[in-house]
C-alpha cells in the first residue's frame, strides 16, 4: 500500500519538497576545462580572479558507507534542452542537467547537504555554506593575466603556508 501511495504524496507536494530540498541543499560546481576563455570571462572577471585545481581522486570527493563501500561525489553534468514530464522518474536531472548553451562549462557537480557545512554570514546579510579543504586536495592554483600583481605575492604566501605542495601559475589565454 504504501509503495503504491508514495509517488502519489510526493507529486501532490512536489513544489514544497523540492524548495525545501534546494533549500537545504548546496553544489560544489566544477569545470574539467580550466583553459576555456568562456570560463575566464564568465566566473573569473576577464582574468582578474584565479582557478583552483582539485585532485579530483582526493577522498574529500567521495564517501565510505559504514559497510566500507566507497562511492565518487562528483557527477558529471549533461546538456540538453529536452525536458522529462515527470521529475520523479529522475530526480538527478533536477541538479545534473542544464541547457546546451551552458554546455561550455563542461561542469562536474558534488552535492552535499547544508548540515555538512559551516554557515558563515557576509557583511550584506547573506549566507554562504563551506566545507574546510583538507591538504592535498588543491593540486595547483592559477593566477589570471589580470590578476593584481601586488596581490600575487601574498596570495601564493597563504597558499604555500596552508599546503606547500600546491603549483602556482600564472595563466595567459590566448586570443
Amino acid at each position: 500500500m504504501l509503495a503504491s501511495t508514495f509517488p502519489k504524496l510526493f507529486r501532490e507536494h512536489e513544489g514544497k519538497f523540492i524548495d525545501s530540498f534546494a533549500m537545504a541543499t548546496g553544489i560544489l560546481s566544477l569545470t574539467e576545462n580550466p583553459c576555456s576563455a568562456d570560463m575566464w570571462r564568465e566566473y573569473a572577471n576577464e582574468g582578474r580572479g584565479f582557478v583552483l585545481e582539485f585532485d579530483a581522486d582526493h577522498k574529500f570527493f567521495s564517501h565510505t558507507t559504514d559497510d566500507g563501500i566507497t562511492r565518487k561525489l562528483l557527477r558529471k553534468v549533461f546538456y540538453r534542452d529536452d525536458r522529462i514530464e515527470d521529475f520523479w522518474k529522475n530526480p538527478h536531472y533536477l541538479f545534473l542537467v542544464k541547457e546546451t548553451k551552458w554546455a561550455f562549462e563542461s561542469e562536474w557537480r558534488m552535492i552535499k547537504s547544508l548540515d555538512q557545512c559551516r554557515k558563515t554570514v557576509l557583511t550584506n546579510g547573506r549566507s554562504i555554506y563551506l566545507l574546510d579543504a583538507p591538504a592535498g586536495l588543491i593540486k595547483s592554483v592559477s593566477f589570471g593575466s589580470k590578476f593584481p600583481t601586488a596581490q600575487i605575492s601574498e596570495s601564493v604566501k597563504l597558499l604555500k603556508n596552508y599546503d606547500p605542495n600546491i603549483e602556482v601559475r600564472n595563466f595567459q589565454l590566448s586570443t
